[in-house]
C-alpha cells in the first residue's frame, strides 16, 4: 500500500507541471495608447502668425499640419474659422475612426491683447 501511494504521488507531481504547461496564460492587459492633439490658432492678424494641429503618441510619432489664422489684416476671418473648424473636426473623427477615445479637453489663451496671442486648445485620447 505505502509502494502503490508512493506511486500515485510520483506520477501526481509528474502530472501537475503538465497541466500547468497546457492551462491557458493570462494574457497581460493591453498596454494603454495615449495621443494628445494641440490645436493652435494665431489671434496675430495678416497672416503673420502661425496656427498648426500639432500630435503626438505614445510611441513619440509626432506630425503637425496647418491651419488658418483667426484674423486677417482687416479683422476675424469667419472663412478661416470655418475652414479651421472643418481640419479639426475631421481630425477629431480620424481619431475616434482610429479607435481613440476622447477623455479631455484642455482650452487655453495666451496673450496680452487682443491682436497678440494664440487659442491653444489640448485634446486627450487613449486606446
Amino acid at each position: 500500500m505505502k509502494k502503490t501511494s508512493f506511486i500515485l504521488g510520483l506520477a501526481l507531481l509528474a502530472i501537475i507541471p503538465m497541466f500547468m504547461a497546457l492551462s491557458p496564460k493570462a494574457e497581460k492587459p493591453a498596454e494603454t495608447q495615449w495621443r494628445v492633439v494641440t490645436v493652435i490658432e494665431s489671434v496675430v492678424p495678416g497672416n503673420l502668425g502661425r496656427s498648426k494641429i500639432a500630435t503626438m503618441d505614445s510611441n513619440g510619432t509626432a506630425t503637425e499640419v496647418e491651419i488658418k489664422n483667426l484674423f486677417s489684416l482687416t479683422g476675424v476671418n469667419f472663412k478661416n474659422v470655418q475652414d479651421n473648424n472643418r481640419g479639426i473636426t475631421d481630425f477629431l473623427a480620424k481619431n475616434t475612426a482610429e479607435g481613440y477615445e476622447l477623455v479631455e479637453v484642455i482650452p487655453g489663451n495666451f496673450g496680452d491683447n487682443n491682436s497678440q496671442g494664440i487659442f491653444m486648445t489640448r485634446f486627450i485620447f487613449k486606446k
